[in-house]
Parts: structure tokens; C-alpha cells; sequence
């Protein structure tokens, strides 16, 4: 802990002395937050996903409907069960299936 403080208080020496490094210090994170607030999208769309309707109503059928417009999600393939379409793919179920 005693060190961290030095180092601190080293650093603080630092920016006492030189002054061009405030705007760097201050600035710099300022401008990062601005720009990367609207560069960056955390959206995630179009998951590839596997669909197992065991039910097969309207219902059930009419739920993945509103699952694939959403944009969030791709059906790339269904089956009854989950270990038979892992199994067509060469995958154990909660593998990734690209």
C-alpha cells in the first residue's frame, strides 16, 4: 500500500510540474467518452439459433415468428429434440453452432 501511495504522489509531483499534461489528463478522456458514445453499438443481432418446437401450436409457432422479426435472432436450423439437431451438426448440445 505504501508503494501505490509513492507512486501517486510521484505522479501527482509530475503534473505539478508540467503543466501541458492537464488537458492530456482531462481532456483526453472527455473527447474518448463523446465519441465512442456514439460510434460504439452494443446491439447484437442476428444470433444463429437453433429452434425445438415440441409443441407445435399456433401459439408456439406464431412466438418464433416474433422472435425472428425482431432482428435479434436467425433460425439456422429446428428439430424435435435438441440432441438430435446437435447430433446432425456434430455438436454436443450448448456448443457453438456456426
Amino acid at each position: 500500500m505504501r508503494v501505490l501511495w509513492r507512486v501517486i504522489v510521484k505522479e501527482f509531483l509530475q503534473i505539478r510540474r508540467d503543466r501541458k499534461m492537464i488537458p492530456v489528463i482531462f481532456v483526453a478522456p472527455i473527447v474518448q467518452i463523446t465519441v465512442f458514445g456514439f460510434a460504439v453499438n452494443t446491439d447484437v443481432t442476428n444470433v444463429p439459433t437453433v429452434l425445438v418446437d415440441q409443441d407445435r401450436s399456433a401459439s408456439s409457432r406464431e412466438l418464433v415468428e416474433r422472435f425472428v422479426e425482431s432482428g435479434y435472432f436467425e433460425i439456422i436450423g429446428s428439430g424435435e429434440r435438441a440432441a438430435e439437431i446437435a447430433f446432425d451438426r456434430g455438436t454436443d448440445i450448448g456448443d457453438r453452432v456456426d
